[in-house]
């Protein structure tokens, strides 16, 4: 593949950054390739999505029978 270990050090280098292919809805970068939700027009990624609903769609948490 590489004839000289100059070439491979040089693939190393030169590695495309990830493309970003938008901002969620706290701003964070989502790349080509990421999972996200679209919520009411925000986008939030699979793993962010439990601190979305507590931050934006549930504002208060109530205890039942208080």
């Amino acid at each position: 593949m590489y004839t000289t270990f100059e070439q491979q050090h040089n693939y190393y280098l030169e590695q495309d950054e990830p493309q970003v292919f938008g901002y969620d809805w706290n701003g964070n970068e989502i790349y080509y390739g990421d999972r996200y939700y679209e919520c009411d027009g925000d986008y939030v990624l699979e793993d962010d999505l439990e601190q979305y609903a507590k931050e934006v769609l549930a504002t208060v948490l109530m205890t039942a029978g208080e």
